[in-house]
């Protein structure tokens, strides 16, 4: 329901300031079967952005200096939008079987490495 996708929204919005992995929490709530894998990834990316946003306007209120890091910021700008453009002409040539099936076991695997990573000491 709306209203459950609203406190998932809070409850995500809160987390992103602390973790960075938010999109493995958020994925599965977009795995619906009304939704196509184009409707599955907008959706996903449309959340992601807001949480960014969110994050830097949170940044920014405690003073944190992006100009500092302009250069970086800018590299992982024009990665995004490269990798964009790759991934729309690979969603365009995989059938909606195999994007879901792969789907899964990205976020599945993504989960384990923050897990492993996290027991391991590597995140705090």
């Amino acid at each position: 329901s709306t209203k459950g996708f609203f406190f998932l929204g809070v409850v995500i919005g809160f987390l992103g300031l602390f973790v960075g992995a938010t999109g493995l929490l958020l994925g599965p709530f977009i795995l619906r079967p009304d939704l196509n894998k184009e409707s599955t990834v907008a959706t996903q990316a449309a959340m992601q952005t807001f949480n960014h946003a969110l994050k830097i306007g949170s940044f920014i209120f405690l003073g944190f200096h992006f100009l500092n890091y302009s250069l970086t910021i800018a590299g992982l700008c024009l990665g995004a939008i490269l990798g964009s453009m790759v991934g729309v002409k690979i969603l365009k040539q995989i059938s909606s079987e195999f994007f879901f099936k792969l789907f899964k076991i990205v976020m599945f695997l993504s989960a384990l490495k923050i897990f492993w990573d996290f027991f391991k000491g590597r995140i705090l």
